[in-house]
């Protein structure tokens, strides 16, 4: 998990607000809007992954190598890419794998 910060209209993040502590009064426990956004994000994980358009050749290139290696890339600009990006790199090709296998499964 990581810890971020969204800036967000003061109307949405009520509505947030107000639906973890709906769920929190039903399920018990404390709100959490994390928990709200993550959700909604996994609801809709399909339309987005499909909406960055993460070519599959592209993920599993940048994957190539030892795990933990810090060495050169076969995918052209990811030498500068920063540490956040080849992170964000990695997860979006550990989630078009995870889809993959769905659609194989299917």
């Amino acid at each position: 998990m990581q810890t971020t910060s969204l800036h967000l209209p003061s109307d949405l993040l009520y509505l947030l607000r107000m639906v973890a502590v709906s769920r929190a009064n039903r399920a018990g426990g404390r709100p959490s809007v994390s928990d709200v956004v993550r959700q909604l994000l996994e609801l809709q994980r399909h339309q987005l992954e499909a909406e960055a358009r993460i070519p599959s050749d592209l993920a599993s290139e940048a994957g190539a190598g030892k795990p933990g290696h810090s060495g050169g890339s076969r995918v052209p600009g990811l030498l500068k890419a920063t540490h956040t990006e080849r992170h964000a790199l990695q997860r979006a090709r550990r989630a078009a794998r995870t889809i993959r296998r769905q659609i194989e499964r299917e």
